[in-house]
């Protein structure tokens, strides 16, 4: 029997701020194997900082992970189950580190 094992990269545009200061952006692609969390952080200076979030499963299982956006006091901001892709603009609701998890809990054996 062949090896069923997809892979599958996660690519994360993980923030952009936008302000009158330039714009920021980080790219990461990362393959997540099953079962695996990820979690990428970001930080907004101020209060209501816009942000941008993008991201994509590109290849393997499903095509699909459960993502969690949480702002600096812990609180979670957005959410999604089972999401193939996602793009979010949004204040910030604090100043501080923002979390961006992504959860491959329901791949039984498919990286992502």
């Amino acid at each position: 029997m062949r090896d069923k094992v997809a892979r599958t990269a996660l690519v994360v545009l993980a923030w952009c701020c936008f302000l009158a200061l330039p714009v920021g952006a980080t790219t990461v692609t990362y393959t997540m194997a099953a079962h695996e969390r990820a979690c990428f952080y970001g930080t907004a200076l101020a209060e209501n900082e816009k942000l941008a979030f993008y991201f994509a499963v590109q290849y393997g299982g499903s095509f699909d992970v459960d993502y969690e956006v949480k702002a600096p006091d812990g609180r979670v901001v957005l959410s999604g189950e089972r999401e193939q892709q996602g793009d979010f603009v949004m204040a910030a609701p604090t100043a501080g580190d923002l979390s961006f998890c992504f959860f491959n809990v329901a791949a039984s054996f498919a990286e992502k």
